[in-house]
């Protein structure tokens, strides 16, 4: 059963999250990730008064509150009116919980429909092994496709702890698993092995430099990128049969100031390798020979933007993933054949940033827009069947493991806490989980806009200083992303870019209200004599655009090449897309640059005569734009800096991580 009528008039189906008339299926109305959790565990419950404890064991994550239940229920009141059924289906009771009191039926007759064998219990595991079991039925519906089977299920918990963990690789010959690891206090990240049924671990680290981007050549061998901002290799790492010393051997150079690159094996002897000249410009792929050192770039477009971040190879087919973005908000996920001149015979697009997928030579796995998983299965070189497994925690990679398993990190991968700080002191504004580490802005001395997750999704917050209160300002019905805020010196106007680009709203003088007045496609955004500046950015080239406030036309702003744009006692400061640095704008005259950055040309605030930028590792300086000198940044309250406003900070202070290694088969 996969379908449920409710009142007679909506159907609901639990595969897609979906709400349609029974009269008009053509037209549905799409439901959130925890909105269909929230549903689907009411639905099994009908008529029974469920506590909010019980409710909020649904989220899996530390920052669910009563808040962030209440406004899943709203959702859902509106997403029901809107396909027919004004009634409220979901009646609470005071300080209790609330009780779903929809008539369920099925397309045959109005009958209680037996939910007992669609009981989920809403951890990662078991939701994942659910949804396989209820959602394959490859054999009646693709000849020549096979199934999974799932009829015996297995899940296991590799590792947990407090440490980052990316660039999964599995090696089927001795069931190890190799991941980069970074703790929040260290610089570095560094390679570790695991055995994966006796637990041991193997460190593969250098003083001073990151070892990541993990491939195995053989049960024996592994391939890493090693870099500093200055230097960077690919190396071949050999480890001894005793599992416990090993060698590097440099196979190839790479471009220290690349974030966008990876590695694959194509075959015994060559690699394939995504890198890039400098940071945000877009990744090639080259085909490196271990054999002879030579290094090929592969004649593929890269549609600009980061590029290739991404190349996943199996030995059973010609076929390679390879995950690219031109824009940084649209993520690609292309299938090309490398026997046949690297044709793309396969695309997807999601909203959702896929670090890694799973790619077995028969079916890919990829985080989808809802953060779950689809698995696409492909009979010879065409998509066959598609199927979406919900999930309830942060996905972050999704990697191969022996046959028919996938291997996965799930978990918190990173929150922070706010701080407001002065000279002296450090005053902890929020305790949540802001997603964003750059979303906080000053209004007045006393009151901050900030981004917080605390109702569930995205919403614009107010700090207010002298009270120590907090009180949400925006109320956001759908999840977004939200990148960047700016206010302007009158605190009339608030630009938040998002996913699908920048909104200006006006602010009313309570804070309490915004007032959509304009959007624009671009990113980036702040203000600026008028006018709410802009970067118009197109994945291949970038350029600073402003929007005259008064007359809600184009302003005659145009800086080829301005990506990221910051003023500074009315003067306008800015960085641009394919050159580190930061210049300074002049309307009659040539523009100057004032300070050469190392790699980053976006991680960078203005703030008293100064310039504080941070480098690749999370070290912070700043330039002093009077003097002309370059200090380390140094501040006993405001250590990771996100806003200035004169001797004011917020700062962003990081938590550990609480993610898991996990496979399942």
């Amino acid at each position: 059963m996969e379908e449920v009528i409710i009142n007679d008039c909506v159907r609901y189906c639990l595969k897609t999250g979906q709400l349609s008339r029974l009269d008009s299926v053509e037209q549905y109305i799409n439901l959130d990730n925890l909105e269909t959790a929230v549903l689907s565990y009411f639905i099994e419950r009908d008529n029974t008064l469920i506590t909010y404890d019980n409710l909020l064991s649904i989220w899996s994550s530390p920052v669910a509150t009563e808040n962030s239940l209440n406004r899943v229920i709203s959702s859902l009141r509106k997403k029901f009116k809107q396909v027919g059924i004004a009634e409220n289906l979901f009646i609470n009771t005071s300080k209790k919980g609330y009780t779903f009191v929809g008539k369920l039926g099925t397309d045959d007759k109005a009958v209680p429909v037996p939910w007992k064998k669609w009981i989920l219990s809403f951890s990662i595991v078991s939701l994942l092994v659910i949804a396989f079991n209820i959602t394959i039925d490859w054999q009646d519906k693709v000849q020549q496709v096979p199934a999974i089977d799932m009829g015996e299920v297995r899940t296991s918990k590799l590792l947990e702890d407090a440490d980052f963990k990316l660039d999964l690789a599995y090696n089927l010959a001795n069931d190890r698993v190799a991941y980069s690891k970074k703790n929040i206090k260290d610089k570095y990240w560094y390679s570790e092995i695991l055995d994966r049924y006796r637990g041991d671990r193997l460190r593969i680290s250098l003083p001073n430099k990151n070892v990541r981007k993990n491939v195995w050549l053989t049960d024996n061998e592994l391939v890493v990128r090693v870099y500093t901002e200055e230097s960077c290799s690919i190396e071949k790492v050999t480890i001894d049969e005793s599992y416990e010393t090993f060698t590097f051997k440099t196979l190839f150079p790479c471009n220290p100031n690349s974030y966008a690159s990876s590695l694959a094996k194509l075959d015994e002897t060559r690699l394939l390798i995504t890198d890039a000249k400098f940071n945000d410009t877009a990744s090639d792929l080259y085909l490196g020979d271990t054999t002879t050192g030579e290094v090929t770039r592969i004649a593929i477009n890269n549609d600009g933007g980061a590029g290739f971040y991404k190349v996943i190879t199996h030995a059973n087919s010609d076929l390679v993933a390879l995950l690219s973005s031109s824009d940084g908000v649209t993520f690609r996920i292309d299938l090309v054949d490398s026997a046949d001149n690297w044709k793309r015979i396969w695309t997807e697009y999601t909203k959702s940033n896929n670090y890694s997928v799973a790619w077995d030579g028969a079916r890919l796995a990829f985080r989808n827009n809802k953060n779950g998983i689809t698995i696409v299965t492909f009979n010879g070189t065409l998509e066959a069947q598609r199927i979406n497994l919900p999930m309830l925690t942060p996905i972050h990679n999704i990697s191969n493991a022996s046959e028919n398993s996938i291997l996965l990190t799930s978990g918190q991968f990173a929150a922070q806490k706010l701080t407001y700080n002065d000279a002296v002191d450090s005053h902890l504004i929020s305790n949540k989980a802001n997603i964003h580490a750059s979303v906080a802005v000053f209004l007045t001395d006393n009151d901050v806009l900030y981004v917080s997750t605390e109702t569930g999704i995205n919403q614009i917050w107010l700090y207010d200083h002298k009270a120590r209160k907090n009180r949400q300002v925006s109320n956001f019905i759908e999840e977004q992303r939200i990148f960047n805020i700016s206010v302007d010196e009158k605190n009339e106007f608030l630009a938040i870019e998002d996913n699908d680009g920048i909104t200006l709203y006006r602010l009313n003088v309570y804070y309490s209200e915004l007032e959509v007045l304009h959007t624009i496609k671009g990113r980036n955004p702040f203000f600026y004599q008028q006018t709410l500046g802009y970067a118009d950015y197109s994945g291949q080239n970038s350029v600073i655009r402003a929007y005259d406030l008064a007359s809600g036309a184009d302003a005659e702003l145009n800086i080829q090449g301005g990506l990221v744009g910051r003023t500074l006692d009315n003067k306008l400061y800015y960085s641009k897309r394919f050159q580190p640095g930061i210049w300074q704008y002049f309307h009659d005259n040539e523009d100057r640059l004032v300070l050469e950055l190392p790699s980053s040309s976006y991680r960078w605030l203005l703030n008293d005569k100064h310039i504080v930028y941070q480098n690749d590792i999370g070290e912070y300086f700043e330039y002093n734009l009077e003097a002309g000198t370059v200090d380390s940044f140094q501040s006993e309250t405001c250590v990771r800096p996100l806003t200035f406003k004169g001797k004011l900070c917020i700062s962003g202070e990081p938590t550990e991580s609480e993610t898991s290694i996990i496979v399942l088969e």
